[in-house]
């Protein structure tokens, strides 16, 4: 895998595909949704099939606030599906109602009828009940099933994914994955600022388990890993880049190595700029929703409120 080349793949064009129904289902603007889809085929095309040999592609996508990043992480999701990953993470934040409001909604948008049956997989583990293990789920070539979880950042539920993802030999030397971590500046950055040791210890934590789901290792080290999976790539969103950009660039940490890619304003977005304008000639006077208030009218209001 030549970092420096994009990996040639395509729009899905069936029509059953899961790219093409989640397409159809978007009530957006026709030129918000090519937006999208170029987008995303561009971030698509810095990802890899196989990792094993080159250790996994990291990179950022940096959107606007409100900005369509959710959306932007589905159509990611549906592409690389019908392209053969199998195995989707997403790190989501600190809160359980939003982490099942993030699963719920990629439970709805995902899986439509089509070529693909999308499952996800509630607090993965090693005690996983039978047909949650990884050893239960169809991995393999020529599988119509993908499998996601949405996972807090959060230690011990990062330390139990990894121990579920490393339980099982056969079905990990068959993951294809894609790790998608939302809101990438909040807790996956080891911290160096000043703060609370306890506070402190909890994210330089969380930090290192990342490191470790990224580069495919086991938390409680070599001894316990089996297999290896056939590939690992790991995209960060955020609003807020500062820290990614910033991070420590070693190799094995999370610094976006590979690409950064930044995302365009969707056309459904309303901002400061789409209300008040920009200095730019397209849009100069924002929404007409501006009233001017004569001097004689403020005198009038001044007089009132002496």
């Amino acid at each position: 895998f030549d970092r420096s080349q994009d990996n040639n793949l395509k729009v899905p064009e069936n029509p059953r595909s899961c790219w093409q129904l989640y397409k159809g289902n978007l009530k957006w603007k026709e030129q918000s949704v090519t937006d999208l889809e170029n987008a995303t085929l561009g971030i698509l095309r810095r990802l890899s099939l196989d990792t094993r040999e080159s250790g996994p592609v990291k990179g950022l996508v940096v959107g606007h606030v409100q900005s369509g990043k959710t959306a932007n992480m589905e159509a990611l999701m549906a592409m690389c599906a019908d392209h053969g990953w199998n195995m989707f993470i997403v790190l989501s934040g600190s809160i359980e109602n939003l982490r099942l409001q993030t699963l719920r909604r990629m439970e709805k948008d995902l899986n439509q009828e089509g070529n693909l049956v999308w499952r996800g997989i509630e607090h993965p583990s090693k005690k996983s009940n039978y047909g949650e293990r990884a050893q239960d789920l169809r991995f393999e070539i020529g599988s119509s099933q993908r499998f996601f979880t949405v996972c807090l950042k959060n230690a011990s539920r990062l330390k139990k994914l990894i121990e579920w993802i490393h339980e099982n030999k056969g079905a990990h030397d068959q993951m294809k994955i894609l790790i998608i971590d939302d809101e990438a500046d909040q807790a996956s950055i080891s911290n160096t600022a000043v703060e609370a040791k306890a506070a402190q210890k909890e994210r330089k934590g969380i930090n290192k388990l990342i490191v470790d789901l990224v580069n495919d290792k086991h938390h409680k080290g070599v001894d316990f890993s089996r297999g290896k999976a056939q590939a690992i790539n790991y995209v960060m969103y955020t609003a807020t880049p500062y820290a990614n950009f910033l991070n420590e660039a070693t190799p094995e940490s999370l610094y976006p190595h590979d690409f950064i890619w930044t995302l365009k304003t969707s056309d459904e977005y309303i901002g400061p700029n789409q209300i008040y304008g920009t200095s730019e000639s397209s849009s100069p006077d924002g929404l007409d929703i501006k009233r001017t208030i004569s001097q004689n009218d403020l005198d009038i209001i001044s007089e009132i409120y002496e």
